[in-house]
């Protein structure tokens, strides 16, 4: 848990001389576990006085305060995009974003795009929700698309009949 050890410096009040409470000396009970949502927990850690020696101490209450992660933090991996061709339709990335290696859905990051259209730099945001905060964006390219010669050499013929014509 992480209220393990319980170390006091000597000059607080409380213990003296370094002393430190051993982590088989106290149980902690609590309504957090691991995994839960960002919230407010309230603890109780309860003190084994056969195992404490020289003190008189009660037990001890309070609230454990869960906080949101940032994305950015260093255990926060995103996939790089990868450049894309101009379809004329949007331009959309396989999203990969994990921590360490538990991979996070859409409800802990929401992912939105800029400009991801037409020839240029587009932008993908990602978005910490929940759990996580903060922002990331990264950019990648919309190319031209080519156009190549079977796209076309297979216009049908027509015959003529005194009527213009326009290739399909």
């Amino acid at each position: 848990m992480l209220l393990r050890p319980l170390v006091i410096p000597s000059n607080s009040e409380g213990l003296v001389n370094n002393d430190e409470i051993a982590e088989d000396a106290y149980t902690v009970d609590t309504e957090y576990t691991k995994g839960c949502k960002v919230d407010n927990y309230k603890f109780t850690c309860v003190l084994d006085t056969d195992k404490i020696k020289n003190y008189t101490i009660g037990n001890v209450t309070g609230e454990l305060v869960v906080n949101p992660k940032s994305i950015a933090a260093p255990s926060v991996t995103i996939n790089d995009p990868t450049d894309k061709t101009y379809t004329g339709s949007p331009c959309v990335q396989g999203v990969s974003v994990k921590d360490s290696d538990a991979k996070l859905t859409v409800d802990d990051i929401s992912v939105t795009y800029e400009n991801n259209i037409n020839v240029g730099t587009a932008t993908i945001i990602y978005t910490g929700k929940n759990n996580y905060t903060g922002e990331i964006r990264k950019n990648f390219k919309i190319t031209e698309a080519s156009i190549t010669d079977d796209m076309i050499a297979n216009i049908p013929s027509v015959t003529y009949d005194t009527k213009a014509h326009t290739p399909k």
